[in-house]
């Protein structure tokens, strides 16, 4: 995340970059605000869904106690990593910037379907197959799921802002 972010940056600045308070989209304040998001909300609900929907599911007897312990860390680590950047930083969230993340998040669902379509093989089995009733409901909640976890962060983020301004 950080090399994709300071490559941004980098660009940016080879840009001649506007002003902080200019509208342009390319002031890279902005995007570094929009890849935290970004970062911040897919850890959210990869931590979410994995614990709650696919964890169930897994064989825990299958595999390395090593190998196990070290699927289990893919699913906690990185979401309290970006959660201590966001506790530490001063990152605003900005209820315009859910479109970008939307679109993001809308774009990754019709992958989704198209690769478990073409491949014949579900990203995550059993959850989201893509052959059931139940399973484009599941796919589909995922959506306001995402706005809804965007909102809380703005939430909490004009809590936190209001501690340090």
């Amino acid at each position: 995340m950080t090399t994709i972010l300071f490559t941004v940056l980098f660009v940016g600045q080879l840009k001649n970059s506007p002003k902080s308070d200019s509208q342009s989209t390319w002031c890279m304040w902005k995007w570094a605000t929009f890849l935290h998001q970004m970062a911040w909300e897919w850890n959210f609900v990869i931590t979410l869904v994995f614990w709650t929907m696919l964890f169930p599911f897994e064989t825990h007897g299958t595999g390395t106690r090593l190998n196990r312990w070290l699927e289990y860390m893919d699913h906690i680590c990185p979401f309290g990593y970006v959660t201590i950047d966001w506790l530490l930083c001063a990152i605003r969230y900005e209820k315009t910037s859910i479109i970008p993340n939307m679109i993001v998040v809308i774009l990754y669902g019709v992958l989704n379907i198209v690769f478990t379509k073409v491949t014949g093989e579900p990203v995550y089995p059993p959850l989201i197959t893509w052959d059931s009733p139940l399973s484009w409901t599941i796919g589909f909640s995922l959506i306001p799921l995402f706005a809804g976890v965007y909102y809380l962060q703005y939430w909490l983020t004009g809590i936190k802002m209001k501690r340090i301004d």
